[in-house]
């Protein structure tokens, strides 16, 4: 199976901060833009779901820690805290337990730290007044319990102004916060739990 994989250094160097920088980096793999972020179509090789009804499965299955997501557009947030994504190429179904026949994305997010306290801070801004602010942080809570919380909010004014409702077309106003709890209950124990919540307008 052909595999297009990214560490965090490499995400961080080539700046990927969603799928369209992913799909930027990655050959074979398309994105085309929809003004509704739900309806964005994914395709690998050219093979896609051609309908851009949100309620259709999509062709290229997009999976977070493992996690398939229902709708492409679940997973177009922000990239934050990411250790690595994975591009597979053609048919996949054995590896993540979901048939998907154009390929698929994994997402993989950073793990809580039990060893040691750590966290950043990134701010970003541009024009049409853009601005982003990531942060992160993690730690253990016992030597067997650790935590990591993590968040992104991204805002920018419209590229379009709209004369008739006064409002811009194609402004972000996205927010979404991740946070994870484990429990090292022995050496043949592990347990993670994850919650996250993504909002966009």
């Amino acid at each position: 199976v052909a595999v297009n994989a990214f560490s965090s250094i490499k995400i961080q160097e080539a700046g990927i901060n969603d799928a369209h920088d992913l799909a930027n980096m990655t050959p074979s793999l398309n994105l085309t833009n929809s003004r509704n972020p739900f309806q964005n179509r994914l395709a690998i090789r050219g093979i896609g779901t051609s309908q851009n009804d949100p309620a259709l499965e999509p062709s290229v299955g997009m999976f977070i820690d493992g996690v398939f997501i229902g709708r492409t557009g679940l997973g177009m947030s922000d990239l934050t805290d990411i250790e690595r994504i994975e591009v597979l190429q053609g048919p996949q179904g054995t590896l993540y337990g979901k048939n998907t026949n154009a390929g698929a994305i994994s997402v993989i997010t950073k793990r809580p730290d039990l060893e040691e306290f750590e966290g950043y801070a990134e701010l970003s801004v541009g024009n049409y007044g853009m601005n982003k602010v990531t942060v992160a942080a993690t730690g253990p809570l016992s030597e067997t319990v650790a935590y990591r919380v993590s968040g992104n909010t991204h805002q920018r004014d419209g590229y379009f102004d709209n004369a008739g409702s006064g409002a811009d077309l194609s402004d972000a106003d996205d927010w979404n916060v991740q946070g994870k709890l484990l429990w090292e209950a022995s050496d043949e124990l592990s347990i993670l739990l994850s919650a996250s919540h993504v909002d966009r307008d």
